[in-house]
């Protein structure tokens, strides 16, 4: 065995051990909020539900996984699901998102979260 072997067994121990590391911490983290996130819901319940509009920045209808991407807040954030996927469809099909928006309905939550109850596209 030479020095060289020595160290590709190094790396690959390290690499190892490091993606190893991050998949725990993931499942953990995950594990973690369960209780959080249902807290947070039980906490929703009580407060009323506002209606809140937001501009569509893209679309994605692939037939297996429709999404579609929202400025909120002034950030990008992505909502998965099957609502009205035959106008996701459509709308992917002409390519004219822009002329969406998207429609949720919403329940304050904590720290300035929201649930969202349900959602749609409507036409600008």
């Amino acid at each position: 065995m030479n020095a060289a072997d020595n160290t590709i067994g190094k790396v690959v121990a390290v690499s190892i051990r490091i993606i190893s590391a991050v998949i725990f911490s993931w499942f953990v983290t995950g594990i973690l909020l369960i209780p959080f996130n249902y807290y947070d819901i039980h906490a929703a319940e009580g407060n009323s539900s506002d209606i809140i509009y937001c501009p569509v920045t893209g679309l994605v209808a692939d037939g297996r996984k429709n999404c579609v991407y929202y400025k909120f807040s002034g950030s990008t954030h992505i909502l998965y699901g099957t609502p009205g996927s035959t106008l996701i469809n459509e709308i992917n099909a002409k390519g004219n998102y822009e002329e969406y928006r998207l429609r949720l309905t919403v329940k304050k939550a904590l720290f300035g979260s929201y649930i969202i109850e349900e959602w749609d596209l409507d036409k600008r």
